[in-house]
């Protein structure tokens, strides 16, 4: 198998608990939401517009969001990305979160796929 590269930015534990419950009730990984929604950033480059999370903490106990790939180029386009945009990755990724919570973009795609079937 190969090795996983990982995007992520250690949250506030409420943000994580959210971002979790939210990839739930869409029936995917917490990890796949994350990957979906800097794909998304990296092609719509909508970061720069948006107000930027303050739930980042380096806390005792980890709370962490994390997206998965198995290559590195997503991780580096991001990286990329971000620092055009003086960001930290992880307030991006959790401002990324933050909005996704807001909007709900991924259950509307996957509710309109499932209307259109």
């Amino acid at each position: 198998m190969a090795k996983s590269i990982q995007i992520g930015a250690d949250v506030e534990p409420r943000l994580r608990k959210r971002v979790r419950s939210y990839a739930e009730r869409l029936q995917i990984p917490e990890s796949a939401l994350i990957t979906l929604l800097v794909a998304r950033e990296l092609r719509l480059k909508r970061l720069r517009k948006l107000p930027h999370s303050s739930a980042v903490r380096r806390l005792p106990r980890r709370s962490r969001l994390t997206g998965r790939q198995n290559s590195p180029e997503l991780k580096e386009r991001f990286r990329k990305h971000v620092e055009r945009l003086d960001i930290d990755p992880a307030v991006a990724l959790a401002t990324l979160a933050e909005e996704e919570l807001r909007e709900k973009w991924l259950r509307k795609s996957l509710d309109l796929r499932l209307e259109s079937n």
